[in-house]
């Protein structure tokens, strides 16, 4: 009966620390892994970064097209940019136009000798505007 009164005296002073262990564990495994842990917080941080970057975008844009926009209000109205829209709107040219299309970046450099000849055209008669129709594949 001194075994089974041993065991059970030294049970009792390691329990305690056993189970304060664990409960340790548990709370320090669920602070690093847990959906508020330390990990769920960077994975919002990065999502809180991407989102803001959207954003910003987007604030570029607004103003962008806010300053179009006070442009074609009539108090202040910008005349080119009113023609400009007219024209791509209307698919409207005047006789002394011309069209340049089909050109893009890539494109560019291999027609350097048609934009001379343009130039030249243009040179000869002042009366004739270029409008530029260029892709947007760069």
């Amino acid at each position: 009966m001194t075994l089974a009164f041993e065991i059970k005296r030294r049970a009792r002073h390691v329990v305690g620390p056993v189970i304060g262990c664990l409960l340790l564990g548990y709370f320090v495994f669920h602070s690093v892994e847990g959906d508020r842990g330390i990990h769920a917080w960077r994975a919002l941080d990065s999502k809180i970064e991407i989102a803001e970057a959207k954003l910003a975008v987007l604030r570029d844009k607004r103003e962008s097209l806010e300053k179009k926009v006070s442009m074609l209000h009539p108090d202040s109205i910008d005349r080119d940019l009113l023609t400009e829209q007219a024209r791509r709107v209307l698919n409207y040219l005047d006789k002394d136009d011309f069209v340049i299309s089909g050109m893009s970046a890539k494109g560019a450099s291999e027609s350097v000798g048609a934009m001379q000849q343009v130039i030249d055209a243009v040179q000869q008669f002042p009366k004739m505007r270029a409008i530029s129709t260029a892709s947007n594949n760069n």
